[in-house]
């Protein structure tokens, strides 16, 4: 687990789905690694890995082998591994939020949303065209 400058306490969640009918099997969290130990596993040129789910093909998965006790059947589930967040906690104040353009919007996973928004779906904000 690691804590972000918004102050939201984030960790890696594991999801795998059934191929057959594509329905969630299981979840598990690994709690035990940073940002920067699941670098290597996805290999994802990107600043920061919190911004979505990747699939875990037989690479990525025989990367994430090495690095814990984690049994993966890629033949059998489709996975997918995510950061998420799990509570706040105290920023760690690392990013200034007035960086960032005032236009900026960030939506959070439906997921992550209070029981209320249950019926939310994860869609593509769209943008007017200037």
């Amino acid at each position: 687990m690691w804590v972000i400058w918004n102050g939201a306490t984030v960790t890696w969640e594991l999801e795998w789905f059934d191929k057959k009918d594509e329905k969630l099997a299981g979840r598990i969290f690994l709690n035990d690694f940073s940002e920067e130990d699941m670098r290597p596993v996805l290999l994802v040129d990107d600043p920061s890995l919190c911004g979505g789910y990747y699939p875990i093909d037989e690479a990525r998965s025989a990367r994430l082998r090495e690095l814990s006790d984690v049994m993966i059947d890629v033949g059998r589930y489709d996975y997918f591994l995510g950061a998420v967040d799990t509570g706040l906690t105290e920023p760690d104040r690392s990013i200034n939020p007035n960086d960032f353009p005032q236009s900026e919007v960030w939506y959070p996973a439906p997921r992550s949303l209070p029981d209320a928004f249950k019926g939310a779906e994860e869609v593509a904000p769209k943008r007017k065209v200037e």
